[in-house]
């Protein structure tokens, strides 16, 4: 068998050839190392992540303890009585209707007397 023949099935069985013995293979360190940074990195992410998550935790309590604050104060005002302004409606007013524009029989029993603002 010639040379480039052994060249060639060396190559075929592990594309470096038959000169690196196989538990000093610098690739295999290079794939090691290389998944070895990947979990290092990962790790990294999720300590990161989850410290950032109770920050967020924590944040959202406090706006959750704002909201309950804010409506009570809402619920507050809304059962407190309204003070009206403006006439009174169970009083009677007199008012003068002598020489107003009017409609109907002047010895009518009810009068009813409109306001309006045209502004």
């Amino acid at each position: 068998m010639g040379r480039a023949r052994r060249e060639f099935r060396n190559l075929d069985r592990g594309g470096r050839g038959n000169d690196t013995p196989p538990g000093n293979d610098p690739l295999r360190w290079v794939i090691v190392a290389g998944v070895v940074a990947l979990i290092a990195v990962g790790f990294m992410n999720y300590t990161a992540t989850r410290d950032f998550r109770k920050e967020l935790d924590a944040r959202f309590e406090g706006l959750a303890s704002n909201v309950a604050q804010i409506g009570a104060k809402v619920n507050a005002i809304a059962a407190a009585p309204v003070a009206r302004s403006g006439p009174d409606p169970t009083h009677v007013y007199a008012i003068k209707t002598e020489k107003a524009p009017a409609e109907g029989p002047a010895t009518a029993p009810v009068t009813i007397a409109e306001f309006s603002d045209f502004q």
